[in-house]
């Protein structure tokens, strides 16, 4: 088990990434690109299938149809690598800070895990040739590791969800399978609203109950002072913990008095 992430961010372990690893992800690429059956599946389906070797940042692998769903050529990504897709990656900074440490972390606390039983999923914004933007879904698996355990090939599958979410939600959420139970169980999960205000993500309903829990009141007291339901202050709560990424309401109260909501 590693001590600590070795990165501070996703961009600083890409320019080390060379030098310290020794794999190749394009043999697996060519194999891909052989699977006639993966090409209709995708196609017919919407899904964009591929591979990335983060050592060459390129794609060893990649459908037809990414002008499906990204809005680009094949030969964009083939002549531009990954510098071209984080140039259209709206929400990369979330990806080159927050999300890389959430993954480097997990990996260095799992790294004799089995990756076959980890997946990894992200939404975020990208922009098509024209300039427009779709909200992507993401989720990739691992395919290499380098010998500190952070991945250096992943093979991912992605949709345009821009109908199913009309407004910028970026998360990300990593996932270990359970073999007794035959489900998948979540182990991180995080979500971000880059086009509302910090000062404005929670409603004043919300702070209200939240300075009540500060001062000690359960939620069936809560609930009785302001004439709702139990169910719907706990709908509250679980809310302001998941839009300020916080454990426990206490998170909640330190996110507030940062940003000066009280």
């Amino acid at each position: 088990m590693m001590d600590r992430v070795p990165y501070l961010n996703f961009q600083d372990y890409l320019k080390n990434l060379a030098v310290h690893s020794g794999g190749d992800t394009a043999d697996y690429g060519l194999y891909l690109n052989e699977i006639a059956s993966l090409h209709r599946f995708a196609f017919y389906s919407s899904t964009l299938v591929f591979l990335i070797d983060y050592k060459t940042m390129t794609y060893p692998f990649m459908d037809t149809n990414v002008l499906q769903i990204l809005g680009h050529h094949l030969n964009a990504f083939k002549e531009g690598g990954l510098e071209f897709s984080f140039h259209n990656n709206l929400d990369f900074t979330y990806l080159n800070q927050d999300i890389f440490k959430d993954r480097a972390t997990f990996l260095a606390e799992h790294r004799n895990e089995d990756l076959s039983r980890f997946r990894f999923s992200m939404g975020f914004r990208y922009r098509n040739a024209k300039g427009r933007i779709r909200h992507i879904l993401q989720r990739n698996i691992i395919t290499e590791l380098t010998s500190d355990a952070l991945p250096i090939g992943i093979m991912g599958f992605a949709w345009d969800v821009t109908n199913q979410a009309p407004r910028a939600r970026i998360f990300h959420e990593i996932e270990w399978f359970d073999e007794q139970d035959q489900s998948w169980k979540t182990a991180v999960t995080k979500e971000y609203f880059p086009e509302i205000d910090e000062d404005k993500l929670l409603s004043k309903r919300e702070l209200e109950i939240l300075k009540w829990a500060m001062e000690g009141l359960a939620s069936k007291q809560i609930a009785d002072r302001l004439f709702i339901s139990v169910h719907t202050v706990n709908a509250h709560r679980k809310n302001m913990l998941r839009r300020t990424n916080s454990r426990n309401m206490i998170e909640v109260a330190q996110y507030a008095l940062k940003h000066r909501l009280f």
